[in-house]
């Protein structure tokens, strides 16, 4: 572009003797740098700044050594004495002669890669296989292949939630229920899940026929509330609330119940004991006076 418009200005101004006059105007200063003479002292520092930076092996000595001399010399000057200097090489100390110094020392943070500890694979799987999160088949069966080209056979399972759900339950668990563990972190978690494959849960006919008929019951309640003649903002909100009482009882409710709790919703003894029948009712040796507060549980959407 630069020698386009040259040409179109001498054209202008010598038309028929146009390479001429550009020849003439450049050719002082290209003698002029041809005749550059560098002092002997200047010789001397840069052969010293190019033996250093050659006898050093890290890259950002390199860049240390560098950025003394890189933003005062030009990059076709230092490749005279430093043979191979790329322009990342040459702006990148340039750069750190802008940010830290000419010069500065700036010590390398050491990444530390961490593999995974026994004690948090082994209980994060533990949770997976547990009830609350797998359910065996009756049926059909999935091999695994060990490092060692051993096969193993193990029954097919299925997975009540989905991996967000699953590593959020897990989370949740290990603060309320293991206060100075650590767990991994969600990225390791989901890529356990991946590794321990299953199937996620569909359909409840031929598993589980108790939640089977739980699900029906909802979509029982659910056309019963849509059949009512009931405003349209009271209508949305009973079938919201039906939703997240649905949810609760599928996921999170398996993990608040306890066979000895204050929140009479989630003791089980006192939940499968008959009033009226002796035989089948066992006392408490606590009282249900708490209520439950946690966010995400949903005892007030049910009743």
């Amino acid at each position: 572009m630069i020698k386009f418009i040259l040409t179109s200005v001498a054209s202008l101004i010598a038309n028929e003797d146009s390479d001429m006059l550009i020849q003439d105007a450049f050719s002082n200063m290209i003698d002029e740098c041809s005749t550059i003479k560098l002092d002997g002292n200047f010789c001397q520092v840069l052969s010293g700044i190019s033996e250093a930076y050659n006898n050093v092996e890290s890259k950002q000595s390199r860049c240390e050594i560098l950025s003394i001399v890189a933003p005062k010399i030009s990059l076709k000057m230092l490749q005279l004495f430093i043979p191979g200097l790329t322009n990342f090489r040459y702006y990148k100390a340039r750069f750190h002669a802008t940010k830290y110094c000419a010069g500065a020392r700036v010590d390398e943070k050491e990444r530390i890669v961490q593999r995974f500890s026994e004690s948090q694979v082994a209980d994060f799987v533990e949770f997976i296989i547990s009830p609350h999160v797998c359910i065996d088949l009756p049926f059909g069966e999935k091999t695994l292949k060990l490092s060692s080209g051993m096969e193993l056979y193990v029954p097919n399972t299925i997975r009540n939630m989905g991996p967000t759900r699953i590593i959020e339950q897990y989370l949740l668990y290990c603060k309320e229920m293991c206060i100075n563990f650590e767990p991994r972190a969600r990225s390791s978690l989901f890529k356990m899940l991946e590794v321990c494959k299953a199937s996620t849960r569909k359909s409840l006919q031929g598993i589980d026929y108790f939640a089977a008929e739980g699900s029906e019951a909802f979509e029982g309640i659910k056309q019963m509330i849509q059949s009512n003649s009931l405003p349209s903002c009271e209508n949305n909100r009973l079938i919201e609330n039906l939703k997240r009482a649905r949810l609760y009882l599928k996921s999170d409710y398996k993990v608040h119940v306890s066979r000895s709790s204050g929140v009479a919703d989630h003791c089980c003894v006192y939940a499968l004991s008959d009033p009226e029948k002796k035989d089948f009712s066992h006392d408490c040796d606590h009282e249900h006076t708490e209520s439950c507060n946690r966010k995400s549980c949903g005892c007030q959407f049910i009743k």
